[in-house]
């Protein structure tokens, strides 16, 4: 199957433009800068084109994304002509927003018009079905009749038991022929069947005189058309050998000149065995020699494998069973008294041969196992979506507690690639690579929030490694709703966008707080990425201040809370950085003023006691 869009003529042209879509590709609607005509490119070019959309073909069919464009969709209830979108009955559209925080697919049908709002022109979706041809079975191959090396069908008249066995013509159906050059003349309205008997069985050896000077007044020039009658051949002097089905004399070919077959001289015993089927002949009412017209009733049985038995008498027992099984099949002809050659080709009946082929199967089998295959294939092929190629800079990953470490086959492909591994987020880093589950609050973590890097997880590159290309960064998003239920924050509320909640503030961190850190110019770095300013000294209550302690243990806090500075803990600021937002009247993150007085107090209670003791009576 293939899909193609549709859009309006050209110039100078009558019909549709088209353009086809690629399996397995990603198709990009554009309006070309300066111009009011939509079309459609593989490749996308950001300085030439405006991408309006997007259409993803697959397997499952073709989804159409908006990208920068609201596009509506007129749903193919009828068929209508592609160049009839603006008098189609159909009014009902489906609005597509353009991509944001979350994007929106629909699946396009044959004949969907799709419009849009920053261009006049449409395009309308048109799906073509691919041709499937099945080859029929040899087994249910009708042979068909031979025609001569000049292009003339070979007339009844022609057939004569020399032809070769194997190539047994049955007409299982009469049609009328276009006049052709015969060499015998035929009636003008005759219908021609050919009928064509397989010798399996030896003609009587000897004729008498009687038989052979009735045969000698005929003329035996003419085609012999059939045996001659029974009242002939139940002669006194004539004895039959065993398995001769017809009722004849000698045979056809000793009667017209033809040398017979050398096997007919052969003993019973002697002659080779030919597994052909055998014709059952039902005969006529016996009738005076004068009135041989009548013609003999033929079917052809199912192939049966048949071997001569090396005794008479078995050969004799066999044979009046065979008999005796047939008599119930045979039936007889009354020939009327106006008796034409039309009348005896209407009375052959034709029982075509019916053939087994073993070990294949029929041709009513094969749909069922293609289309038992087909709907296996469809529904493993809709678990498999088109995964996005990265579209980007060149990449310069670092990594925050990542699994991915050293020289691995992954880095390796990084760079295979043109990408570059960098150590903090400082070094133009514009991709965060994170371990899978968890997030750690690190560094680089509220660094690469801030900034607005987008994060992803080690999967991401270890899904472009077996793809073999970097593939988009949006669909390999952590995962951490635990987290974001404990933490309060959405990630991809903040995710790919850069974050300054304490734009304006001073940050003061009290000296215990600031030994906890291994590392506190990175904590300074974060939070001149956020907008905020380090206080190196002690703050004044005219600055718009933010005083973080270590906790209710602090030397420091009692005396900034007896000053009058609301105190807060240090995960206030990273809180903060992942919900993109600072709120300075929560108590979530605000110090108890009662437990820092109760700290302080006990501190001075302690120091008094060491100081009394130290003291000289």
């Amino acid at each position: 199957m293939s899909w193609t869009l549709l859009g309006p003529p050209l110039v100078g042209d009558t019909s549709p433009q088209p353009f086809p879509l690629t399996t397995d590709k990603i198709a990009h609607i554009v309006l070309p800068v300066g111009l009011d005509r939509v079309g459609v490119v593989g490749l996308l070019l950001p300085g030439l084109h405006n991408e309006l959309g997007r259409v993803t073909v697959g397997p499952w069919g073709a989804k159409l994304e908006a990208i920068d464009d609201t596009l509506s969709i007129l749903s193919a209830q009828q068929l209508v002509s592609p160049n009839a979108a603006a008098v189609d009955p159909r009014i009902e559209k489906y609005v597509l927003q353009p991509r944001s925080e979350t994007s929106e697919v629909i699946l396009l049908r044959h004949n969907d018009v799709i419009s849009f709002s920053r261009s006049a022109t449409s395009l309308t979706c048109q799906w073509t079905a691919s041709e499937i041809q099945v080859n029929s079975s040899a087994a249910d191959v009708v042979v068909e009749e031979s025609v001569d090396t000049n292009g003339v069908a070979a007339a009844p008249e022609e057939e004569t038991e020399d032809e070769d066995l194997d190539n047994t013509v049955v007409a299982g159906s009469v049609q009328r022929l276009s006049p052709q050059p015969q060499p015998t003349p035929q009636l003008s309205n005759q219908r021609s069947v050919v009928v064509q008997e397989t010798p399996t069985t030896a003609r009587y050896n000897d004729l008498s005189d009687q038989t052979i000077a009735y045969n000698d007044e005929r003329n035996l020039s003419e085609p012999i058309e059939k045996t001659p009658s029974p009242e002939f051949s139940n002669h006194g002097d004539i004895e039959p050998l065993p398995f001769s089905t017809a009722r004849t004399g000698e045979s056809q070919k000793k009667l017209s000149g033809v040398a017979a077959d050398p096997r007919d001289e052969l003993p019973l015993q002697s002659r080779p065995s030919i597994d052909v089927p055998a014709p059952i002949v039902h005969e006529t009412s016996e009738q005076s020699p004068l009135q041989d017209h009548s013609s003999p009733r033929v079917e052809i049985p199912t192939k049966v494998s048949r071997k001569r038995s090396n005794s008479a008498t078995e050969i004799d027992s066999g044979m009046d069973l065979a008999l005796a099984g047939r008599s119930s099949k045979r039936t007889k002809i009354i020939v009327s008294s106006d008796d034409s050659q039309d009348s005896r080709l209407s009375s052959i009946v034709v029982e075509p041969r019916k053939t087994v082929a073993k070990g294949k199967k029929r041709l009513s089998d094969v749909p069922e196992a293609t289309e038992a295959a087909t709907k296996s294939q469809r529904s493993s092929q809709r678990s498999n979506t088109v995964a996005e190629e990265y579209k980007g800079p060149v990449p310069r990953v670092a990594f925050s507690h990542s699994a991915i470490t050293g020289n691995t086959q992954a880095i390796k492909f990084l760079k295979k690639h043109k990408g570059i591994v960098v150590e903090s987020i400082s070094d133009d880093c514009n991709i965060l690579c994170v371990r899978q589950g968890t997030l750690t609050k690190t560094m680089k973590l509220l660094e690469a929030i801030a900034l607005g890097i987008p994060i992803v997880t080690d999967k991401w590159l270890l899904d472009s490694a077996k793809a073999g290309h970097l593939l988009a960064l949006r669909e390999h998003r952590p995962s951490v709703s635990k987290q974001e239920e404990e933490w309060n924050f959405k990630l991809d509320k903040v995710w790919g966008t850069p974050q300054a909640p304490f734009e304006g503030y001073t940050i003061h961190f009290t000296p215990e707080l600031r030994k906890s850190y291994a590392d506190f110019k990175e904590i300074e770095q974060v939070c001149e990425t956020v907008g905020a300013k380090v206080a190196t000294k002690k703050p004044s209550r005219d600055e718009k201040l933010v005083v973080l302690a270590k906790g209710d243990k602090d030397k420091e806090l009692a005396k900034l809370m007896q000053e009058g500075f609301t105190c807060y803990t240090k995960d206030l600021l990273t809180n903060s950085i992942l919900r993109g937002q600072v709120d300075l009247d929560s108590d979530e993150f605000m110090i108890n003023a009662g437990a820092a007085v109760s700290t302080a107090t006990a501190a001075d209670n302690a120091n008094e006691s060491k100081t009394k003791r130290g003291r000289k009576k």
